[in-house]
């Protein structure tokens, strides 16, 4: 049941089968999306800048919040923003060098490259996309990830704070902390410093790596404060939600000159950084999370290893025209499957 095994798997096997069969054609790419995320009908690919450019062996695709009814509430609209503000980053990434990585939720992606990446990935479900890109990154090449910043995928994101706080603690914000040595391998790799790439990006490692440390020290520091210096506590809050205040301003006003549809709501924007605040506890409940729960899980095995060592991919369907929910069932004892 591991995502990105089966990502392998069909891009490795299943794929090709169906073009040997003559079901599909051959082609070159392939849409990574998840089934939260309904697909545009209007989605721009790239495709004169591909044909052009070899190097390039995957597309960023921005991601916009939006719920199922197109009605979503404050704490979705909150998140569009912080989505939005990402899309930033990962342009400002490509600009200098190429993206970090794609976003989870939809990525195209060279399926030559999807093979060697996944080879080598450990198959870790939280973090998936950024370990993904982190394997490309490790090439030392000239492979890159750009941003289309054309287009903006919808994606249905969480529209109540129980649902928001699970996603965070038990995913996305646990990535921080269960790759913490990847960032520091990653900063400090003597390859790194001999790739262009690698060198733009190591203020990204940087800042994931401050921001695991101030996780460990954050609840020190705010119970410190908050009994000894309550006043200087509050006088703090007010200046980082200050500070949210002008970079929100700033998002809105500067790099969305051109784009005012993509503007947030004067409601969205009183609230968002008081949002934010509230996402400290996020962090403190992955920190917890990580603790307790992944530290005593068992190590993810890489792709590779199971590919070469063990042995256990699953065959191919005897033919192209199958029934998914019954092409494998177990027998009577469930000690073993069969086609």
């Amino acid at each position: 049941g591991n995502k990105t095994f089966a990502f392998y798997w069909c891009n490795k096997y299943w794929i090709p089968f169906l073009e040997a069969h003559e079901k599909i054609p051959q082609f070159t790419y392939a849409v990574i999306i998840d089934d939260d995320v309904p697909l545009p009908h209007d989605l721009h690919i790239p495709q004169e800048q591909l044909t052009k450019d070899t190097t390039i062996k995957a597309v960023h695709f921005p991601i916009t919040a939006a719920s199922p009814d197109g009605h979503p509430n404050l704490l979705v609209k909150c998140q569009d923003i912080e989505y939005k503000m990402a899309a930033v980053h990962k342009l400002f990434q490509a600009t200098m060098a190429r993206c970090l990585s794609c976003h989870g939720a939809i990525a195209l992606w060279d399926r030559e490259a999807l093979d060697e990446i996944f080879y080598e990935h450990d198959t870790v479900f939280n973090g998936e996309d950024m370990y993904m890109g982190l394997s490309l990154l490790r090439k030392r090449d000239d492979s890159k990830i750009i941003s289309c910043a054309q287009a903006i995928v919808p994606t249905y994101a969480p529209d109540a704070w129980t649902v928001l706080f699970r996603q965070r603690v038990k995913s996305w914000e646990l990535t921080s902390h269960k790759k913490t040595f990847s960032y520091f391998f990653e900063v400090f790799h003597p390859s790194s410093f001999c790739h262009k790439a690698s060198l733009a990006l190591k203020p990204y490692f940087l800042q994931e790596l401050l921001a695991v440390i101030l996780d460990w020290l954050r609840v020190f520091l705010l119970c410190g404060l908050l009994l000894r210096d309550w006043l200087g506590l509050i006088l703090m809050t007010l200046i980082f939600t200050t500070v949210l205040y002008i970079a929100v301003a700033i998002f809105q006003l500067v790099v969305l000159r051109e784009r005012k549809e993509l503007r947030c709501t004067l409601c969205t924007y009183l609230l968002f950084p008081w949002y934010r605040l509230n996402g400290l506890l996020f962090r403190l409940g992955a920190l917890c999370q990580n603790l307790l729960v992944y530290s005593h899980e068992r190590t993810n095995i890489k792709i590779g290893v199971r590919e070469d060592e063990i042995r256990d991919i699953p065959p191919c369907p005897p033919h192209p025209d199958i029934d998914w929910f019954t092409v494998w069932q177990g027998d009577d004892d469930d000690t073993h499957q069969s086609a």
